[in-house]
């Protein structure tokens, strides 16, 4: 399914991230691409100049830990305030890697293999996870789909594989997506 573009939707991350700027780059790829046959581009704003972004913007920060009394593995999340998300992604990034660190693709062959390949794994996981939380704030929606990007528990070696085929819109998703 393609759709035409509808939204432009710019990622202004912290100034100080605790990861590579090449996971960065290749986490909001991982999350464009998941998000292009929706009508989304995603791009990161510049680090000189986010006050001139037009359009859609999202922060992003990363947290280094989980709030106390959430149940479960949380990788991010969406605030919302009166029912209406807040235009802010936080990560879980500590809870991210300890969960990737030990699927398949970041076993110890992967981890002495060149950084760049280490970089695009845990990119594309990261990109995966924001992808998802992007979901909560484009769907206006607290709750968890059974299938596809917003199911509410995403499987590590999922998170890390080439194949983006676990994480596409439910159909019901993706017409209020159109809807919009």
């Amino acid at each position: 399914m393609v759709i035409a573009l509808v939204l432009q939707v710019t990622l202004a991350f912290q100034d100080a991230l605790p990861i590579a700027d090449p996971i960065v780059r290749a986490a909001v790829q991982e999350a464009a691409d998941i998000w292009a046959p929706y009508g989304l581009a995603l791009k990161r704003a510049p680090a000189c100049d986010r006050a001139a972004v037009d359009g859609l913007v999202l922060a992003v920060e990363t947290v280094d830990r989980v709030p106390p009394g959430r149940a479960g593995v949380v990788l991010g999340e969406v605030a919302f305030r009166d029912g209406t998300p807040e235009p802010r992604v936080s990560l879980f990034l500590n809870a991210l890697l300890d969960l990737i660190g030990d699927t398949r693709a970041l076993s110890l062959a992967a981890l002495q293999s060149p950084r760049v390949l280490r970089d695009l794994i845990v990119g594309r996981a990261v990109g995966r996870v924001l992808a998802h939380e992007i979901g909560h704030y484009i769907l206006a929606t607290r709750t968890h789909g059974t299938v596809g990007l917003m199911r509410s528990s995403q499987r590590s070696d999922e998170l890390v594989a080439p194949s983006r085929a676990g994480f596409r819109l439910s159909a019901m998703e993706a017409a209020q997506i159109l809807a919009r």
